[in-house]
């Protein structure tokens, strides 16, 4: 389905875009002017958290539009339309505590990144935070990308 590949596209170059935030990256060699840690830090989880949440909603939002069309293809597709949404409740949960965990990651790395070079640890943590924030993103596109290739089969182009 062209329309489903043009749309993921143009999802991810949107998600990948909204990740940067020009006040965090340029930051990344400036002097601490004495704030605690922990307050240095908050904008980068703030950030993270932020993104988290939209890269959820956009891909939860496509991947119900996706399981729609699937609904309409054929009885076959509907069927796996219904299994791709009963797998989606039913790893919910352990998913969304695995993805918070990883604000903690990230703040762990903040602070060895800190300890080891204190002028320049935002830059290492503003390059981890960007990693962890596509491996998610690529982690929530799994399925979608099986239900666009589902569609994709049933209507080659």
């Amino acid at each position: 389905m062209c329309w489903a590949s043009a749309e993921l596209e143009k999802i991810q170059a949107q998600l990948a875009a909204s990740f940067n935030h020009p006040e965090l990256a340029g930051e990344s060699d400036s002097i601490s002017d004495g704030a605690p840690f922990t307050a240095l830090l908050a904008p980068y989880l703030q950030h993270f958290a932020q993104q988290q949440r939209v890269m959820e909603s956009r891909t939860a939002a496509f991947r119900a539009h996706l399981r729609a069309n699937l609904t309409r293809a054929s009885d076959e597709l509907a069927r796996l339309a219904q299994l791709d949404e009963y797998i989606e409740r039913a790893v919910a949960s352990p998913q969304l505590r695995a993805l918070n965990g990883l604000s903690v990651v990230l703040e762990t790395r903040a602070r060895k990144h800190h300890a080891a070079d204190p002028l320049r640890w935002r830059a290492r943590l503003w390059s981890d935070l960007q990693r962890l924030l596509r491996a998610e993103l690529d982690q929530k596109l799994q399925a979608v990308l099986g239900l666009i290739e589902a569609l994709s089969s049933n209507n080659p182009p």
